[in-house]
């Protein structure tokens, strides 16, 4: 069974109205409904917290530039959803996209913890101490 989320607007196309007609506060209240929501979805498949920050204020923007497409065929939260997962799924790629610097590996013993095991693993520090 589906769980129901309530809202405190009655009527979607009537939230959208407002907002459409300057309302401030009807979009402080489609916000704050919906943005923990976008927020999780965001952090989930992203996997960091900020990223997912970002999305969530482009989703809440893009949803304000574009909220006289809405047709109300679906509810709003639908709706929010499919720019939610689209937004993720465009960023999710961009990031996968992007150029990588290829690790350098380093014979310096001193510069990270594998050389720092190689090293301490070759090297005779246990016969230090004797003399010959």
């Amino acid at each position: 069974m589906l769980q129901s989320h309530t809202h405190p607007w009655s009527s979607d196309s009537e939230l959208v109205a407002q907002i459409l007609a300057g309302s401030r506060d009807a979009f402080e209240m489609l916000y704050e409904a919906y943005f923990p929501r976008v927020y999780r979805f965001a952090l989930k498949r992203l996997r960091d917290a900020a990223e997912a920050e970002d999305v969530a204020q482009e989703v809440f923007f893009t949803v304000f530039n574009v909220l006289d497409s809405y047709e109300g065929q679906a509810p709003l939260i639908v709706w929010v959803f499919g720019i939610t997962r689209n937004t993720v799924n465009r960023r999710w790629w961009r990031w996968r996209a992007r150029p990588r610097r290829p690790i350098a590996r380093s014979t310096r013993a001193g510069c990270c913890a594998c050389a720092r095991r190689r090293s301490s693993a070759t090297s005779p520090r246990s016969s230090a101490g004797s003399s010959t």
